[in-house]
C-alpha cells in the first residue's frame, strides 16, 4: 500500500505487518513507558493484534503484562506510553504516542473482560504457564503447581490467573518514517488525516 497523507495508518500499519508476517520476530514492538520518579522505561513487547470489539473504527492496539511487572507501576503513574514498530524489509519506522488502559481481574467494563478473557484464551500454552511462575523474573514453581499449557486437569483452558493484565493503548500520535525516500507523515490524532512533514530529507 502506498504511503499517502490520506491513507489512515492503521491500513497502512496493518499493511506493513501482513508483508512481514513471514519474518521471525516482527510481532516484536519497543513499547516505553515514564517510571514515578520521570526516567524513561523502554523494553519489547509483542503486538497482539487490535481490540476489534473495543471500537470497530478506531480500535486500541492490544499487549499483554504481568501485574507484578514495573510496566503496572508506570502506567498506573503515568498511562502515557509510546510505541515503536520497525520493519526491516519495507524500511518503514512507525512511531505511535497514546494512553494505556490496564485491563485486570478487578476491572468493571464488562467489554474490557471480555477481551482480556479472548486475549488470554489465544495464548499459547507456555504463555499462559508463565503467569503461574512465582513472580515476573520467571522464578518457576515446581511443576506440580504450574497448569502445563494454562490447561486444567480434564484439558480446560483455565481462567487467567489475576496476574494476567491486558493492556489497551489508544493511540493519540501517530508517525511513520519511511527510509527508502526520507519521507514522514504524521496523523495529529486516530481519526484526522496525516500531513507530510517532509519530502527527501530526515528529520
Amino acid at each position: 500500500m502506498s504511503s499517502t497523507p490520506s491513507s489512515h495508518w492503521r491500513a497502512l500499519l496493518k499493511a506493513s505487518i501482513d508483508g512481514h508476517r513471514h519474518i521471525k520476530g516482527q510481532n516484536y514492538v519497543q513499547f516505553a513507558t515514564v517510571s514515578p520518579d520521570l526516567k524513561p522505561k523502554n523494553r519489547m513487547l509483542v503486538f497482539r493484534g487490535f481490540a476489534e470489539a473495543q471500537n470497530t473504527t478506531h480500535p486500541p492496539l492490544k499487549f499483554i503484562t504481568d501485574s507484578r511487572s514495573n510496566k503496572i507501576s508506570d502506567l498506573s503513574h503515568n498511562p502515557s506510553a509510546e510505541v515503536v514498530y520497525w520493519f526491516q524489509q519495507s524500511q518503514e519506522q512507525y512511531r505511535i504516542s497514546g494512553t494505556c488502559t490496564l485491563v485486570t481481574h478487578s476491572s468493571t467494563t464488562p467489554l474490557h473482560l471480555q477481551e482480556r478473557l479472548d486475549t488470554w484464551s489465544n495464548l499459547r500454552g507456555n504463555a499462559k504457564e508463565q503467569f503461574f511462575w512465582v513472580n515476573e523474573f520467571y522464578e518457576k514453581k515446581t511443576a506440580s503447581q504450574v497448569p502445563v499449557d494454562g490447561l486444567g486437569v480434564n484439558g480446560e483452558v483455565l481462567p487467567p490467573p489475576n496476574t494476567f493484565v491486558l493492556v489497551l493503548f489508544k493511540p493519540t500520535n501517530i508517525g511513520l518514517l519511511t527510509l527508502t525516500d526520507s519521507s514522514r507523515i504524521e496523523w495529529d490524532d486516530d481519526e484526522g488525516i496525516g500531513k507530510r512533514l517532509n519530502e527527501g530529507r530526515l528529520l
